[in-house]
Formats: structure tokens, C-alpha cells, sequence
């Protein structure tokens, strides 16, 4: 919310500093981004005569001044239409900080001539969008004074409001609060109704079921539409809105200045009556401010004469009735609307307005006759013409906030007491009626404040104003042990994000919003979920996988020359808008080179196994590396055939891991072999707390046999469920690994050869011949209980 000081001073009589307001707007709640003080900005500028004005020798449309501040004189080059002889101006010399331009003049020789200063503009010194010529002042204005005693440069606040304070987007509504926190005395301004002379041609009807449970309306003829006058030209400026004609500017400085939302119709393009209604299914409505043609669905309120929509209700103006130059008969407008219902309708259709912030943050319905009666009687004063009496559909529906409140409620929560009087005092000047029945307070809060609803609501009204810094900060007692701060879902995930890095991965941290042609070329999912507004085209839907999100960094990366990837995130995947529906994850890619070459080792890339291997170390760390099945797939669109595999604890999918489809990364120019892999982090059981005790470590000092054994087992059984029903033959089976795996001639087509290591670790004395001959027996024996056979030979 932009204003300037001068402006809060219509409402606040204050001594107070800039400084000062802008610290107590700090204190009660509204943060203050910028201050500027514009007049400091000009004060070395000063006034200065134009003597003489030249033509250019060597330019036809420039002029050589020679201007006076009194004391000294200065050859200025100018190209603005109006400078003349005579004409006193605000004169920047070289050396002087310029506002618009935001750095010091410099002298410059143009066209030959040199120049030694510069005749300002008003846009030049920041003070308005006025840029046709330059600052013409009153004959009568002394010459050699500074710009800022003679140009009315105003103090500007920027300011952040929260969302629940709809009384904060007018300057009236500010200076309200400011005199609740005793920074000066409110002064309410004097309106007095319009007393109409003229009927109203125009009838207005309302429909059930819209947004608008009442509206209000006046009618103004024979107008004289003009240009604002100064003083409105320079307030809309200096908060950045462009004057265009008084009829327009009147309704945008209401919008500032009460936060209240106002539309003038020209009422000579109106075909007929208006109505209220609900808009007609595939109904066109061309918006006034960007001239877009919208179609409208059937639940958007509108205003709409015979012919067309002419106003989309609490949004935007259409364009066939709005205001010009030539206008002469108006009808001004102003609407109750339910602010649940413009938000739904604005974001849908993507529009948003100054008019529109508002009413989603709610504006008081009790304005509306009289911002009327002010607009009107502005319009009329500076304009001219004949008014209709104020006319009305509907009915504004009735406020039944009514809270009772208990003081002793403010100490147990806050922890200090509030004197009843003082209470009273804070909650009348906000404009609360307060009914008092000992420390029970009856407070009815105004139509202004929407924010107003609860008991907790005054709690927060009276430490706001009251001062928070009356509270005294108290030490926190000390629990005798210590709480743990984190849950066993994130104690888990730091512990895995530790090992990742351990293992030479970076983390990432990327947006949850992804880009649909990635999501499309993986693949995996069909429910990626569009974003209504997204912050980028390439990011308008909700991942389904993180890969979705690394595809763009490997990108990156490839594109600078960083081609040896080892990447991981934790981040959450999305397979609906349902709040179960979204899942942590875990999930890394390896690109390129698994590890550089050294003298040590040559280059090797990276393969599906090195995925295998991280997510091997990851399961071992919760303790499930032996229970989780490994199950290989043909393929899965986005990855490569025979090189694809999923997760399975039980018969839940936990992750999968895979090699990137060839295809897939040509489509994004990724120059490398990729492989990635993932976790579903909430489909892992936690771990259940144990005693933190641990059984004492034996060893022995006897050797270890290893035996070799050399299978054939049907192309389709994967080598690790023989692996893990050998394990299970012995507890002397320490360790079981694979070192060879065959397919080809020698060995029969439906059958691949297998070679592996079986680790014996005696327990108590060494083995004999007999029980190692009868532990192969039983490896043979289990093998074959799966579909094996000892191969020929071994």
C-alpha cells in the first residue's frame, strides 16, 4: 500500500515526523518497506529565469538558454517545446543528483554547444509522469531558492498489508489506527448528501443467487469530463497511478483513499437497464484495463445491460462502457460482494485489479451510499451537471458479530494485566461500540473491520495497541532432561541425507513445480497435477518423481561442462490433490564417470549397479538390506529395456532404480549415460525404540573356508534370490557374493551360468571334511529347490 504523508494529514492531525509514523506503523502491524522523503531528494535544485532562448545552431529542434538564479549565470541546452524567454523553472547544474536518472549530472557539449546544466521536468525530479516540457512556475516565484520551498515533493511511505486488514488498503483506514496508537487525533471528513434534481433513467434489477446482495447507484448528467486538477494529478503520481481524466482519477483516488471500490459507466453507451445476474454460460466480456476478450462459465457475478456485460462484478470495467473524454451523462456505482466469491472468480479467469484486492479482503458494506455522495459531490463541484438521488436493489446483510469478552482472558494469554478504562479507550478508537459489565467487555466491532470476529481477535487489537512491549520477558523454567526436538521420520531422513553426502552425493533442493513435457518423457504416472497459475510455462505441474526435477539440473550442469554427476534430494512427489496423496522421497542420479581417472584406476562410467549399490548402503543403514526383494523389469517408459528394477518389502513397492532410456536423453541433449534411483521414504517402517544396549562382540581365532560354486539356473531367476536362500542353509554361512555370471555358447538357451562364493566362519572348532562336505550337499539341495542345477564340472 502506497501513500504520502500529506495525504494521511487529511485524516490525522499529527506533529509527528516522517520517522515517527513509520515506527509506530511498525508496531502495530503494518511494516513499512520504504520510506522516501522526496523534498530531500530536490532541495539542491533551485528556481532559476530563462534570459534568453535561442535556436540551436546546429539542431532545429533544440534552443540555447541563458538562464539566471540571481547571482549566477548558465548556458543551458534545451529541447523542450515550452522553454522560453522569461519562463522560471527548476535548474539542475552539473554536479547535482538527479532523481529520475539516479546519478549526478554531468556537463555535455551537444550538437557543438556546451551545456551547463539542465531544465527539469516533473518526471525528471520524480514527482510526477509530466515529461511534455519542462517545470513552468508562477512569474511571481523568487529566483535562487530551492526546488523544494516552491514544489510540493511528498514524504512517500511504502507499506506490507496482511491479508486480514482490508481497512489498511485506504489512507483513511490507516490514519484511523495510527490515532489509536496515540500518533495524533482522527479527523473524520464532512460529507453531505446529495439532494438529486434529475431522475434516473436507468433501472437497476437483482437476481438471486449472485455474489452482490446489494447495490447502490447515482446518476450524473450533463458532466464536463476535464483533466484533473493538480493536486489529484500529484497524489495519484506519486503512488504510481497515471492520471488520465478527472472522472477516472475521482474513482481511483475513492479506491486509495477510503479502500472502497467505485465504477463509472458512461451511461450513453449503456443499451437499456442493468441487471444483476449471474453471467450466461460462453458469455464474452472484453476487460477495459488489457482490452482481453474473457469467456465467461456462468457463475461470475455481473452487471449487464440488454447487449453486454458492461462490469464483472467487484473485478474490472468493460471496455464498451467505460468513461472518455466525451462523456457526458455517468452512472456511478457501488456494490456489497462476498469476498470468498470474487477470489474464486478472479483466479479462475486469471484477472487481477486494484478493485478486485480489495473486495477478496473484504470492504465495508456500509460505504457504499457514502463514498457515493463524496464521489458525487466531487464530480459535480469540478465538473459540473445535474444529480439523481441515490438508488438501491438489494438489501447489505445484517452484522451480527457481537463478543463478549473477559479481560481476565487478555492476562492468560498474554501474561500481563490491561486496566479496564484503557481497554475500553483502545477498542473505541478502532471504532468498536464497547458495553462494559465489570471486566466482561460487550464489544461490537465495526462494518470497517472484517478481521474482527473472535474473542482471540481483541486479544491481539489490544496487545497491538497497547504495546507489546509492556510485556516483560521471564525466564523458561528448566525441564530436568532434555525433550528430543525431532521425530523418528526426521531423525531418519538426517541420518540418510548424512550418509548420501558420505558417500560423495550433493544434495539439491529444487521447486516442487516441474515442467509437463519432462513429466510426459518419463512417463511413470498419468496424474500430474496442472497448476492453475504457474509461476513459469516450464512449471506448471506437480511432480510425480524427483527425476522430473533433476532432468533440467543434469541439463544445466552438461550444458557448463559438468558432466560426473552425484546428486540426491529428499523432497515430496504428488499423485493427487488429496492430502494423502503426497509422498517423501529419496532419490539420486549418477552421470557420467562413476569416478575420475587417477593412477590408481582407470575411468569407469557409472552403471545400473552403482544405483544398486547406494541403495543397498541406504537400506542396510535402517536395518532392511536382507528383507527387501529385488524385482527386474522389461522396461518402464523413460528407461532402458532389462535395465530396470524395483523395491519390494513384502509386496510394497519401496523404490525402483534404472538406467535412462537412450531416447530419453536425446530429447535433452544429455551427452552421458544416467542412471537414477528412489525411495519412497513413508512406506519405510519405522523402527521400533529399543534398549540401547548391545550384545558383546565374539570373535573367533579360527580360519574361514570359502568354497566356490558354479550353477545353472533359468534365464529369469534373478541371482539374488539364490543368494539369499543359501544364506539361510547354515549359521556358519558368513557371506555369500557373486563374481560371474555367463549366458552363451556351452550353455543351454533357457539357461544362464552363475558363479559364486559361499564364506564359512567355524564357530567353535574347526570344520572336519564331513560337515563341510555336508554343508555343499545341503547348497547343492537348496539350489535346486529354486530351479538350479550344479553345472558340469564344478
Amino acid at each position: 500500500m502506497k501513500f504520502t504523508l500529506d495525504w494521511i494529514q487529511d485524516y490525522l492531525k499529527t506533529d509527528k515526523s516522517p520517522q515517527e509514523i513509520a515506527n509506530t506503523l511498525d508496531v502495530i502491524g503494518l511494516e513499512v518497506e520504504e520510506l522516501e522523503d522526496k523534498a530531500s531528494g530536490i532541495k539542491p535544485l533551485i528556481t532559476a529565469k530563462v534570459l534568453e532562448a535561442k535556436p540551436h545552431p546546429n539542431a532545429d529542434k533544440l534552443q540555447v538558454l541563458k538562464v539566471s538564479t540571481g547571482k549566477e549565470t548558465y548556458d543551458v541546452v534545451c529541447g523542450a517545446p515550452n522553454a522560453r524567454k522569461d519562463l522560471i523553472g527548476i535548474l539542475a547544474r552539473e554536479g547535482d543528483f538527479i532523481p529520475a536518472f539516479g546519478e549526478k549530472l554531468k556537463g555535455a557539449t551537444i550538437r557543438g554547444v556546451a551545456s551547463q546544466g539542465m531544465m527539469c521536468s516533473m518526471r525528471e525530479l520524480g514527482l510526477g509522469e509530466d515529461h511534455d516540457g519542462i517545470i513552468d512556475l508562477p512569474a511571481n516565484t523568487p529566483i535562487g531558492i530551492s526546488a523544494s520551498e516552491v514544489l510540493r515533493a511528498p514524504v512517500f511511505f511504502d507499506a506490507e498489508v496482511t491479508s486480514n486488514r482490508g481497512d489498511y488498503l485506504g489512507v483513511k483506514g490507516i490514519a484511523r489506527d495510527l490515532a489509536a496508537a496515540d500518533a495524533g487525533a482522527f479527523q473524520e471528513d464532512t460529507i453531505l448528501p446529495v439532494k438529486g434534481t434529475v431522475p434516473c433513467p436507468i433501472k437497476i434489477s437483482l437476481e438471486k443467487d449472485t455474489a452482490c446482495p446489494a447495490f447502490f447507484a447515482i446518476y450524473l448528467q450533463d458532466v464536463q469530463n476535464k483533466e484533473s486538477p493538480d493536486w489529484l494529478k500529484q497524489r495519484l503520481s506519486a503512488i504510481d497511478i497515471k492520471p488520465k481524466s478527472f472522472l477516472i482519477d475521482i474513482t481511483n483516488y475513492m479506491l486509495m483513499d477510503w479502500g472502497r471500490p467505485t465504477h463509472a459507466f458512461d451511461a450513453d453507451k449503456l443499451s437499456g437497464d442493468l441487471t444483476i445476474r449471474l453471467a450466461k454460460k460462453g458469455e464474452k466480456f472484453t476487460a477495459i484495463a488489457d482490452n482481453k476478450e474473457y469467456t465467461l462459465s456462468g457463475d461470475e457475478t455481473v452487471v449487464a445491460d440488454k447487449k453486454h456485460v458492461a462490469l464483472l462484478s467487484g473485478i474490472m470495467g468493460a471496455k464498451e462502457s467505460g468513461c472518455d473524454e466525451n462523456t457526458k451523462n455517468i452512472l456511478l456505482i457501488a456494490e456489497v460482494l462476498d469476498p470468498i466469491q470474487i477470489m474464486q472468480i478472479s483466479r479462475k479467469l486469471k484477472i487481477d485489479s486494484d478493485s478486485k484486492y480489495r473486495f477478496e479482503r473484504s470492504v465495508d458494506p456500509q460505504s457504499c451510499e457514502p463514498a457515493l455522495n463524496k464521489l458525487a459531490g466531487q464530480i459535480l463541484e469540478y465538473c459540473g451537471g445535474h444529480p439523481s438521488s441515490i438508488i438501491s436493489v438489494g438489501k447489505i446483510p445484517e452484522d451480527t458479530r457481537k463478543i463478549d469478552y473477559d479481560l481476565a482472558q487478555f492476562k492468560k494469554k498474554i501474561g500481563i494485566e490491561i486496566p479496564v478504562g484503557i481497554a475500553i479507550s483502545i477498542l473505541q478508537k478502532i471504532g468498536c461500540t464497547v458495553s462494559e459489565n465489570g471486566t466482561v467487555l460487550t464489544i461490537i466491532a465495526p462494518t470497517f473491520r472484517a478481521d474482527i470476529v473472535y474473542p482471540h481477535d481483541i486479544t491481539e487489537e489490544l496487545i497491538r495497541l497497547y504495546g507489546y512491549d509492556k510485556v516483560q520477558p521471564e525466564a523458561l523454567s528448566i525441564e530436568p532432561f532434555v525433550r528430543p526436538v525431532l521425530t523418528p521420520k526426521q531423525t531418519r531422513i538426517f541420518q540418510t541425507k548424512r550418509l548420501m553426502a558420505s558417500m560423495g552425493y550433493h544434495e539439491t533442493v529444487s521447486w516442487s513445480f516441474v515442467y509437463s513435457k519432462t513429466e510426459d518423457q518419463i512417463g511413470w504416472h498419468n496424474s500430474s497435477l496442472k497448476i492453475a497459475n504457474p509461476i513459469t510455462p516450464e512449471h506448471d505441474v506437480l511432480r510425480t518423481s524427483l527425476l522430473s526435477s533433476f532432468i533440467p539440473m543434469i541439463k544445466n550442469n552438461h550444458a557448463r561442462g559438468e558432466k560426473n554427476l552425484q546428486i540426491f534430494e529428499v523432497g515430496p512427489v504428488f499423485w493427487s490433490d488429496k492430502p494423502m496423496d503426497q509422498e517423501d522421497v529419496l532419490g539420486f542420479v549418477l552421470t557420467g564417470q562413476s569416478h575420475e581417472k587417477s593412477w590408481d584406476h582407470s575411468e569407469k562410467e557409472c552403471t545400473v549397479y552403482d544405483v544398486k549399490s547406494t541403495l543397498m548402503r541406504v537400506l542396510d543403514q535402517w536395518g532392511l538390506a536382507e528383507k527387501v526383494k529385488i524385482e527386474s523389469l522389461e522396461s518402464a517408459r523413460g528407461f532402458h529395456p532389462h535395465r530396470w528394477g524395483v523395491l519390494k518389502l513384502g509386496n510394497i513397492e519401496i523404490g525402483s532404480f534404472g538406467e535412462f532410456h537412450p531416447l530419453l536423453l536425446k530429447e535433452n541433449n544429455i551427452k552421458t549415460r544416467a542412471v537414477f534411483g528412489q525411495i519412497y521414504l513413508d512406506r519405510i517402517p519405522l523402527k521400533k525404540k529399543k534398549s540401547t544396549a548391545k550384545n558383546a562382540t565374539t570373535f573367533t581365532n579360527l580360519q574361514t573356508v570359502r568354497r566356490d560354486f558354479s550353477f545353472l539356473v533359468p534365464k529369469e531367476l534373478e541371482a539374488e534370490k539364490v543368494l539369499k536362500v543359501i544364506r539361510k542353509v547354515s549359521p556358519v554361512i558368513q557371506n555369500v557374493f557373486l563374481f560371474d555370471v555367463y549366458a552363451g555358447k556351452g550353455i543351454e538357451d533357457d539357461y544362464k551360468s552363475i558363479s559364486l562364493t559361499v564364506v564359512l566362519e567355524p564357530k567353535k572348532t574347526t570344520f572336519t571334511d564331513e560337515e563341510l562336505s555336508q554343508i555343499q550337499k545341503e547348497i547343492i539341495n537348496i539350489v535346486t529347490t529354486v530351479g538350479g542345477k550344479v553345472r558340469d564340472g564344478s
